[in-house]
């Protein structure tokens, strides 16, 4: 009976460790930080601006400026500041790196990617 209780106890720990969240796993918040305070370049010809996304919450895709804010589900309401026009774009990949994302007023299968290396 004691060797049930042990095996037990020991396939239940194992099984609580396996679902434990990995430590070197990023939070959405590092996730989120990747975009700030660095030019994004078009790289798929799409002929888009560079966008840069400031960590104090403005942006700059030329030649609109405005203020950005995070939204439920990675998506990023902009705020034109010269006729306060409000955009979403969804973001699809945030790597260090590389950036693409679904401008919400455009067909579902158009994504605009950006890299931080200018082309």
């Amino acid at each position: 009976m004691l060797n049930k209780i042990t095996s037990l106890l020991i396939l239940f720990i194992l099984i609580a460790s396996s679902c434990k969240k990995s430590d070197d796993t990023p939070s959405i918040h590092e996730i989120h930080k990747r975009l700030y305070d660095k030019t994004w370049y078009s790289v798929d010809n799409n002929m888009q601006p560079n966008h840069y996304f400031s960590s104090d919450g403005t942006f700059i895709i030329s030649p609109n400026t405005g203020n950005w804010q995070w939204r439920p589900n990675d998506t990023l309401l902009l705020i034109h500041t010269n006729n306060s026009l409000k955009t979403r774009i969804w973001i699809t990949k945030l790597e260090d790196d590389r950036l693409e994302y679904w401008p919400v007023w455009e067909p579902e299968d158009i994504r605009y990617i950006f890299s931080t290396t200018k082309p």
